[in-house]
């Protein structure tokens, strides 16, 4: 194990992966992309990586019967209920950190962006166009 990594549910992660966990947080209640029920985090994090617009994800680590324990969601600007029981407070917020390119890529997914701009996957919104010189717009649509 290397001294920046660190146990987490048998698998180790960096310490930079920890600065994109949020952990005794409640369920989401909006943006919510999809939900699951998985075994691990790292599995749900899996789900977030394979949906295009999936920037973060919350999951719960003990849930009962068939309750849903990975929330995908398209933003990380999410406000908290951090008043509730402690009870309610059982989920992790976990930022994506997956290059989407390669994904989207791999699956055959259009690029949104015109006139040969690179699509640029950002963490806080589903995507950003780079557009060429003598273009702008959001999705590079107008030309100067």
């Amino acid at each position: 194990m290397k001294e920046s990594q660190k146990p987490l549910n048998g698998a180790y992660i960096t310490e930079n992966e920890l600065k994109h966990r949020r952990k005794d947080v409640t369920s989401l209640k909006t943006n919510i992309i999809a939900q699951f029920r998985e075994p691990t985090y790292e599995v749900c994090g899996l789900n977030c990586a394979e949906h295009r617009f999936c920037v973060a994800f919350n999951y719960k680590e003990n849930s009962e019967g068939n309750e849903w324990n990975c929330q995908l969601t398209n933003t990380t600007q999410h406000k908290f209920d951090n008043n509730a029981i402690k009870k309610k407070r059982v989920w992790t917020f976990i930022k994506d950190n997956v290059d989407r390119s390669q994904v989207a890529s791999c699956r055959g997914e259009v690029n949104e962006c015109q006139n040969g701009a690179t699509m640029i996957w950002d963490p806080d919104k589903p995507f950003n166009c780079l557009c060429k010189k003598g273009y702008e717009g959001k999705i590079c649509q107008n030309g100067n």
